[in-house]
């Protein structure tokens, strides 16, 4: 929203002008742009059946704040595309372990240096590549560290 005000205000007063007579137009903007911040894919998680219902709403939040530091460090790197359509792979807990350790390595260094991702910020995006259910589709991006 911040960004379509800034938008309007950085516009010079004729272009200003012709959108105030056209409010149809700045109206059905404003809902196209409402519409696809809607469209949010939520993860479903798949806890273990021994965690207490306190304690799953509290990963379920660890989770939530873990899918939306993935959606902006990993996925342009880590996400499949198939029939147009995108998907957050399966991760083993051995590759998730591996991350941990990577932060070292060439690779995710470049893409992803210390002051972009904190420790703590990478334990929630592991929580969620946990707990997130699972789909059938494996992480197929393999670090030449990890061999």
């Amino acid at each position: 929203m911040h960004c379509i005000i800034a938008a309007f205000l950085s516009m010079t007063k004729a272009k200003q002008n012709y959108f105030m007579k056209n409010k149809h137009i700045l109206f059905a903007l404003f809902i196209g742009l409402a519409a696809c911040a809607v469209k949010k894919q939520v993860a479903e998680y798949q806890f273990p059946e021994e965690m207490i219902a306190p304690i799953k709403k509290q990963y379920a939040e660890r989770c939530e704040k873990g899918q939306v530091l993935y959606t902006i460090n990993c996925s342009r790197c880590h996400n499949i595309t198939e029939k147009r359509k995108e998907y957050i792979p399966d991760f083993n807990a051995e590759k998730l372990g591996g991350y941990v350790l990577s932060r070292t390595s060439v690779e995710h260094s470049a893409a992803l240096p210390d002051t972009l991702i904190t420790t703590e910020e990478l334990g929630l995006i592991i929580d969620f590549l946990t707990y997130k259910k699972k789909i059938g589709v494996e992480n197929k991006l393999v670090s030449t560290n990890e061999n």
